[in-house]
């Protein structure tokens, strides 16, 4: 078992941070012309800080496995 995160690129986030930004940009999702560049700023920032999270030595997986995890006789 390895400790480390999958790689970003892999990630749900990162699709839908690719998908909401080209969105944005073509118009598709109307927002006003002084947040066309500055929502991708903060979704870009967000999900660096939420990676940046998410690689502290949070596994990628449950290292408990689900049957250990409650006792619920004693």
């Amino acid at each position: 078992m390895t400790n480390e995160t999958k790689p970003g690129i892999y990630t749900t986030e990162f699709w839908l941070l690719i998908v909401s930004n080209v969105l944005i940009q073509v118009e598709a999702i109307p927002i006003p012309d002084k947040w066309k560049w500055l929502a991708p700023i903060i979704s870009i920032v967000g999900y660096s800080i939420a990676r940046g999270l998410a690689k502290q030595g949070v596994p990628a997986t449950d290292p408990v496995p689900a049957n250990d995890a409650v006792d619920l006789d004693g």
